[in-house]
């Protein structure tokens, strides 16, 4: 089944959340995707969260996982509220607590059919990770639906 991943701005404007919830609506209706996931580190993970479970009560054929950069002991194996389960990437065991959020936003990338990104700014993470996306959006690998704040 086809599958999403979201990536953004952890200061993403509340504004975006329209059209957030707008990506995710065609990406069911018009690509089949069933299974999302997101991160947990800022406004837009929790943006797109939001957005797939208002969905999930229409589209009960959809999930949302949650991406782990990081295994801790505290809560470790707990399913958050509202997801369906959680994913860690392999091999993030091994990886050094600061690049572990980039190499598993990379390997969501590598794994998911669609990205639905809002980077707006030349530096970070979240653009790092769109352009990367985008050399293996050029190779056929993965599509991109990139969100503007203003809605452009």
């Amino acid at each position: 089944m086809p599958s999403g991943f979201f990536i953004g701005h952890r200061d993403a404007p509340e504004s975006l959340l329209p059209q957030v919830r707008a990506a995710v609506e065609r990406l069911i209706l018009r690509e089949g995707v069933t299974d999302f996931y997101v991160g947990s580190r800022g406004s837009f993970d929790r943006m797109a969260a939001r957005a797939i479970r208002e969905l999930m009560k229409t589209h009960p054929q959809i999930y949302l996982y949650l991406v782990l950069a990081y295994l801790s002991a505290k809560g470790a194996g707990e399913i958050p509220p509202g997801f369906t389960g959680t994913v860690f990437p392999e091999g993030l065991e091994t990886t050094p607590r600061r690049f572990a959020i980039l190499r598993a936003n990379r390997a969501m990338v590598d794994a998911c059919d669609f990205l639905v990104a809002y980077a707006p700014y030349a530096a970070g993470n979240a653009r790092k990770v769109m352009d990367y996306a985008i050399r293996r959006q050029k190779r056929g690998q993965i599509r991109i639906i990139e969100l503007k704040a203003n809605g452009k």
